[in-house]
């Protein structure tokens, strides 16, 4: 279970919804790899995420509460700086933050320590950030699901399942419904096997860098974060050719590469990591029923925004599936579709 499979179930939990998760419980998933990274306003153009004040009001309530409901911590609030690389991207961001759209998540850069970080151009603050511990934040929602997750040793074949108008049935369980949240692996299956999965291998490095900042992340050519209480995840890569899960040594030199531009700190590499993101061709998720079999449902397509958009989009899909409420056609699966709406 993703991050996208789990937010979906706690929403369909909240709403008094009787469900049963089954899922093939796989530690090189992108949820158990990546940083859960939470931010607002990412890449060299500054892209403001989509719906992005809703989105990320809604990530925070959703997550507060289920930590405040299970007194732990695994939502971390952090701002979120950018190193400019050059006098051009400063002038570039102050353009943009004067902008209306971005006014709730623009905040004041800060002065480094030279020792720290060269930062000869500059800082650019970003408010509303942070990152999810996502393995924390899967294991309190697999203790809510209680004996309805079922853990499985190899992963769900869709052609076991059996459809037909009034039911679904894998292995002699049925229900009236089938929500599908398989990551990148959807593009091998039957039923959504058509929608232009493009699957992204990403990888990260765990780091140890003594005297670096551990109340901010940091932003220049990718990421660092300061996860948990004594590592730092950098990060991250794309890679569209090689679809495995396998850390390459490429990788590795292409994110300290990155990193040392502008940290001035000794940086140890102690763990390294590899998953592959499930993405598609418009780079939007997917979401919606299947355009054949009205029982069959899809929650995909995250790619490296799953922690901030899955909340949001759960609340979409289950109103769609409940109350009849209309898609956003951003990511209503059936813009691929020609012809056939759901919506």
């Amino acid at each position: 279970m993703g991050v996208a499979g789990g937010s979906l179930a706690k929403t369909l939990i909240d709403g008094g919804v009787d469900i049963v998760v089954v899922n093939h419980e796989d530690t090189s998933s992108s949820s158990n790899v990546a940083a859960g990274l939470l931010n607002p306003i990412t890449g060299r153009k500054f892209s403001l995420t989509w719906e992005a004040v809703n989105v990320f009001n809604k990530l925070d309530a959703f997550y507060s509460k289920i930590q405040t409901d299970h007194n732990t911590t695994f939502f971390h609030r952090m701002p979120i700086y950018r190193i400019c690389a050059s006098m051009r991207e400063l002038n570039d961001w102050s353009a943009k933050a004067g902008e209306p759209d971005y006014s709730d998540f623009v905040a004041a850069g800060f002065e480094p320590d030279p020792a720290i970080l060269d930062a000869q151009w500059g800082t650019i603050g970003t408010s509303k950030g942070g990152y999810v511990n996502i393995p924390v934040y899967l294991e309190l929602i697999k203790k809510e699901l209680g004996d309805r997750y079922i853990a499985v040793d190899s992963l769900l074949k869709t052609d076991e399942i059996v459809v037909n108008k009034s039911f679904v049935e894998w292995n002699g369980l049925r229900a009236k419904q089938l929500i599908l949240c398989e990551g990148y692996l959807a593009y091998q299956e039957k039923f959504f096997g058509h929608l232009p999965f493009t699957p992204m291998k990403g990888e990260i490095l765990e780091l140890d860098i003594p005297g670096l900042y551990r109340d901010r992340i940091l932003i220049r050519s990718g990421f660092i974060v300061p996860f948990g209480e004594d590592i730092f995840l950098g990060g991250a890569t794309y890679d569209w050719r090689n679809v495995n899960a396998n850390p390459t040594s490429e990788a590795r030199e292409q994110i300290l590469e990155r990193l040392s531009g502008y940290i001035k700190l000794p940086i140890e590499v102690v763990g390294h990591r590899a998953a592959v993101r499930p993405a598609i061709k418009d780079r939007k998720p997917v979401i919606g029923t299947h355009h054949s079999y009205r029982n069959v449902h899809l929650f995909n397509g995250m790619g490296s925004k799953g922690t901030s958009l899955s909340p949001f989009l759960a609340d979409k899909l289950v109103g769609f599936l409940l109350g009849g409420d209309k898609l956003p056609e951003e990511v209503d699966l059936n813009r691929f579709i020609v012809g056939k709406s759901t919506t």
